[in-house]
């Protein structure tokens, strides 16, 4: 259990006291990855890297050399490969790291981004998919991805939006039942974030560590893939409210992913 705080100023969530683990424990909580990862292996998702790999070329304007920080499977590092990209992750847990480089051949490194030692400016992307939330020190995170972003190089991060309506109307929903919890993070359960951010927090952070915000979109609510068996009057009813909220997350712009595309300062 752990408190969850959020900043007055910009609205960022996270706990208080915070909850550190220890190496052994992060190699447990990020094991598995067949038990990590809530979705199998699918060409939706590679598609979806796809189109993210080709808006990063269409604002850079050619391809270059692409790190994926927090790389998990592998999936963006292979996709960008075959789209021309020289790609290389980098990847906190060894599990996720062998799976990536046994399932598709991909380059990564095991560790953090502070202690590889990579050259400064020697990257033209970063991404940050699905890793913000997770960090202990964004801010250190995004000074160091800074570094060895080339001038006019750009950052990709997709993260949670905490301040998206589905969960809003979560914690809504909890107070309702007399429930003291948040739907927001989970830094001491599956799926481990520390972090809740919206736009404004997201904004500020980038304001703080020199990089210039270029695009920020606003995804996502209730997944259109997922299904719900109907089996009884209350499985009818939350499939009808997982609609409606989705529905109105888009028209509203309330959706539950941000995905940012943000350039280093100095950059045209």
């Amino acid at each position: 259990m752990a408190n969850i705080v959020r900043c007055r100023e910009c609205g960022l969530l996270y706990p208080n006291p915070m909850p550190f683990a220890d190496e052994a424990q992060i190699q447990e909580n990020y094991g598995a990855p067949e038990e990590y990862f809530p979705a199998a292996l699918s060409q939706q998702r590679f598609d979806f890297y796809r189109r993210i790999i080709r808006r990063i070329e269409k604002i850079l304007g050619h391809k270059g050399r692409l790190l994926d920080i927090g790389c998990g499977r592998g999936e963006l590092l292979y996709v960008a490969a075959n789209e021309g990209w020289q790609a290389q992750g980098v990847e906190y847990s060894s599990r996720f790291a062998e799976y990536a480089k046994n399932t598709f051949g991909v380059e990564v490194a095991i560790g953090d981004l502070e202690s590889l030692g990579l050259a400064p400016e020697s990257f033209d992307v970063v991404c940050l998919v699905s890793v913000l939330q997770h960090v202990y020190d964004p801010k250190k995170l995004l000074m160091s991805i800074r570094r060895v972003l080339r001038d006019g190089g750009l950052l990709f991060i997709e993260t949670m939006n905490n301040a998206g309506m589905v969960y809003r109307l979560g914690d809504l929903y909890n107070i309702l039942r007399g429930r003291n919890i948040t739907t927001n993070l989970s830094p001491t359960f599956p799926s481990y974030q520390i972090y809740g951010f919206s736009p404004k927090s997201l904004r500020r952070l980038f304001q703080e560590t020199g990089l210039r915000l270029i695009k920020i979109k606003i995804k996502g609510g209730i997944s259109r893939t997922e299904k719900i068996s109907v089996k009884s009057t209350g499985d009818l009813a939350l499939r009808l409210a997982r609609a409606a909220i989705m529905f109105l997350s888009g028209i509203f712009n309330q959706g539950q992913v941000i995905m940012a595309y943000v350039r280093k300062a100095g950059g045209k």
